[in-house]
């Protein structure tokens, strides 16, 4: 899964092998390019590899702290948009970060992420959990995440799909069962007689499995192991440090957001669709057919005893070509359900065409009761054509991170200046005085 490239940058000439810092770049979906590879693309070296910008800025900020013997280490995974894929590499950086400290016990350890990096490292903590106590200072462990989506999903506290779903599926057997009615004159196709005598058979074997069901909840095994796959507990109830840096407008959130606005209206108009179906329509179609059936006796009678045809029957040819809007609602459900389960891929690829009732958070902070630091970083302007989901391009990323986790590894508050950067143009004069009333 890993294949971690060390580099070691040495300010002074100590050479008794002491490290004081170890730093872990943790890349994020495909990180490494679709296919990954070990091979340096042409275009340059990747942000988590030495020589690249973000590389270069992060030594220079080392040597202007005075932090000594630091290495720098890459943690690759496979890179796939996959909450499973994520996990496994959580487990690989946990067994990464438990090697770092047997070797080097008194190690300061600080983990780096980038985009689903971030939930890599979260995860690696949720599997250091037996070795993560209250207070982050008693291990010297700290995170800092670029432009990371932290995405969770939790169980819905309350089911009521189950029903939903049977009785939209007892509506549409329903509605099966009424065309076979209908058609009794001409004699009914199979799929008519089959879907009646499926409905006789199965729609009291499902009530009663579900009636069983009520007694004693039994959990869904595959929904219960993406909830626990993607689960920050470990780290909302630790006091890790971690250093939240963002964007404007990334492109990775707009990206989660738009899937999940989409997957929200898709949710909605499905779930209004499968409870007009599964109320609404049982009455109007029994109500039709029986009206139907009616007519079409009415008009069998008139022509075999009065010999003529009756206007029921010519109101009944005409009607014969409408009964298709019957089945009109049954695909408009499936193909919202679709959709609704497409949009739900952008939090990973297990979530495609998968009807699970689960709720999926993603958010730019994730649920904490501990040290949570969070930094907006401005780059470019109206202008920028550059991607602003690159947040380690910005030439403010490696100093901040190393600034604040010199403060934290320190035991200092970290104070970041949060007026100059929100003004085009400030008299230096101005910024002393604030500098020094604070």
């Amino acid at each position: 899964m890993a294949d971690n490239h060390i580099v070691r940058t040495q300010r002074s000439s100590d050479t008794s092998g002491t490290v004081n810092w170890i730093i872990t770049l943790v890349h994020g979906t495909w990180g490494q390019g679709f296919r990954p590879s070990n091979v340096q693309p042409k275009s340059g070296p990747r942000w988590f590899e030495d020589g690249s910008r973000f590389f270069k800025h992060l030594r220079e900020t080392l040597i202007w702290q005075e932090v000594e013997n630091v290495e720098i280490q890459s943690f690759r995974w496979s890179g796939e948009n996959s909450i499973l894929a994520r996990d496994a590499a959580g487990r690989e950086l946990a067994r990464l970060l438990e090697e770092q400290r047997e070797a080097y016990p008194d190690v300061k350890q600080l983990v780096i992420a980038h985009s689903h990096g971030g939930n890599v490292a979260l995860r690696a903590i949720e599997y250091l959990g037996w070795r993560v106590g209250p207070l982050a200072s008693e291990h010297d462990l700290a995170v800092a995440t670029m432009a990371t989506p932290f995405v969770e999903l939790f169980p819905p506290r309350r089911n009521h799909f189950n029903w939903y779903r049977y009785q939209f599926f007892f509506s549409m057997m329903a509605t099966f069962a009424g065309a076979a009615v209908f058609n009794l004159l001409p004699w009914p196709q199979i799929v008519y007689v089959s879907s009646l005598m499926l409905m006789v058979v199965a729609i009291p074997y499902e009530l009663y499995k579900e009636y069983s069901r009520r007694q004693q909840p039994v959990p869904n095994a595959y929904v219960d192991r993406l909830c626990k796959c993607t689960s920050h507990g470990t780290f909302e109830r630790s006091n890790i440090p971690l250093l939240v840096l963002r964007g404007v407008d990334d492109e990775a959130n707009l990206t989660l957001a738009a899937g999940a606005v989409a997957n929200r209206i898709m949710r909605f108009f499905s779930d209004t669709a499968i409870k007009c179906t599964a109320w609404y329509l049982p009455p109007i179609g029994i109500g039709l057919v029986v009206g139907l059936a009616a007519v079409s006796m009415a008009a069998m009678l008139s022509e075999q005893f009065l010999h003529m045809i009756s206007p029921g029957f010519r109101l009944l040819s005409s009607l014969h070509s409408y009964l298709y809007l019957l089945w009109l609602p049954f695909p408009t459900v499936m193909l919202l359900l679709l959709v609704s389960s497409a949009c739900n891929a952008v939090y990973g690829r297990e979530l495609f065409l998968r009807f699970l009732n689960t709720e999926i958070s993603a958010n730019s902070v994730p649920d904490a009761s501990g040290s949570v630091t969070v930094r907006t970083l401005v780059e470019g302007g109206l202008l920028s054509h550059k991607m602003r989901h690159f947040l380690y391009d910005d030439d403010e990323c490696g100093s901040t991170i190393v600034n604040w986790a010199k403060c934290r590894f320190d035991n200092k508050p970290y104070v970041s200046d949060g007026v100059s950067r929100r003004m085009l143009s400030i008299p230096h004069n101005l910024i002393e005085k604030w500098r020094k009333g604070r």
